[in-house]
């Protein structure tokens, strides 16, 4: 990469260089990932390529947060970290293209800085029609192109559709801190059952899980009607189906990780169900207990819980937001303002009114006096709020 740039640098002409080594970075190699004093190329990728699913873009936009350091980002003027091309205009929600989930994505890359390239196809009319408002907000492209010294990171995050999730860990009923005591099943029609959690919240299908596996379980809000919270407990085999995929709660090699996988009849997927203990557990490593942690042991929370992303903006003392809800329901978000980075990099936020900007409306909402704790609003489904906080 560094003789190919200087190459093209020797020339005179001007290039774009991209180095796309999708975030797989290696000490060993020093062409690979950018440092403070060396990066010979424009843009580099963080993550694998990008697609039109509903979930991709959310999976690489987290892939940015080991390059947004508070202090010294690596991703800068010049140098920018990029999880790939934008597919605004290509995502489709149950059959349609969904105008807030693009635009949601679309956000994202504005308040990180990422390079904004479309990945449509601009004679698709239907798709641009469904996003020319998005990809031509003034508001939101200005925030893409400001810089105050940091390009954005993710600021906040809480748990949205998901109340938990469940952990397979060393068997210690003594630990209330593991949760692992109080789970019951449930009886449903058919002869099925719903599995209810300690402390409340049921077992639920949901999203792609860990890679390889067939779905992630969340612990939500119960619903008996809800086919994602269906399950079939089978007394002489001990395996768990879920009803609508078919496939089983299995254990991940040898624990945390609790996901949907296909039945075995292996350790991973025997669960002995103690009605006296109300554990549930499967015979691995001498034993282990499912319980309840605020955290996704796989690592792919970010499909469930709500984020708040935010970028330092220069000249106005201000701040630009971005809330994304990935959930099928609303949201109500309550981001700290003393989470928010400093305006020009010495403006604390907490100390002063705020002039609130809706960027996606063009519209001023009402200002927040001195002393506000809490950026407070609603968020519909797999949709976004994009905010500019000015001191006023």
């Amino acid at each position: 990469m560094t003789f190919y740039a200087a190459l093209m640098n020797a020339t005179g002409k001007a290039y774009f260089i991209e180095n796309c080594h999708w975030g797989d970075c290696d000490d060993s190699d020093d062409s690979s990932c950018p440092t403070l004093d060396w990066c010979p190329f424009n843009w580099y990728r963080t993550s694998g390529d990008i697609n039109n699913s509903p979930f991709s873009w959310l999976r690489n936009l987290q892939t940015t947060i080991r390059f947004q350091d508070p202090v010294n980002p690596l991703s800068r003027p010049g140098c920018w970290a990029y999880p790939d091309m934008l597919e605004v205009g290509r995502i489709s929600v149950n059959g349609k293209i969904d105008q807030g989930w693009n635009q949601a994505h679309f956000g994202a890359w504005c308040v990180i800085s990422a390079p904004l390239i479309l990945g449509m196809d601009l004679t698709q009319t239907h798709q641009v029609e469904a996003v020319i408002d998005t990809i031509t907000n003034v508001e939101a492209i200005a925030v893409n192109q400001a810089w105050a010294g940091h390009p954005g990171t993710l600021v906040w995050s809480g748990l949205g559709g998901a109340r938990g999730f469940p952990a397979a860990r060393k068997c210690d009923a003594v630990n209330p801190g593991l949760k692992q005591q109080g789970w019951s099943l449930s009886p449903l029609a058919n002869g099925n059952t719903a599995v209810k959690a300690p402390g409340g919240g049921c077992l639920m299908q949901q999203g792609p899980g860990f890679e390889g596996g067939a779905g992630g379980l969340i612990l939500a809000d119960c619903n008996a009607t809800s086919p994602a919270q269906i399950f079939s407990y089978n007394q002489t085999t001990f395996q768990l189906t879920q009803v609508s995929s078919k496939h089983c709660v299995d254990v991940h090699g040898g624990g945390p990780i609790v996901w949907m996988y296909g039945c075995s009849s292996k350790a991973n997927d025997l669960l002995h169900f103690n009605a006296a203990q109300q554990t549930l557990s499967v015979p691995l490593n001498g034993g282990l207990c499912f319980g309840v942690e605020a955290a996704d042991p796989a690592g792919g929370a970010y499909q469930e819980t709500l984020q708040a992303w935010a970028k330092p903006l220069e000249g106005i003392d201000g701040v630009a937001v971005l809330l994304i809800n990935p959930d099928t329901k609303p949201h109500d978000f309550e981001v700290p303002i003393s989470n928010l980075p400093k305006a020009n990099g010495k403006v604390n936020m907490t100390g002063s009114a705020l002039n609130v900007r809706d960027i996606w409306a063009h519209a001023d909402l009402a200002a927040l006096p001195k002393g506000t704790a809490f950026i407070k609003t609603t968020v519909g489904p797999m949709d976004s709020a994009f905010l500019r906080l000015s001191v006023a």
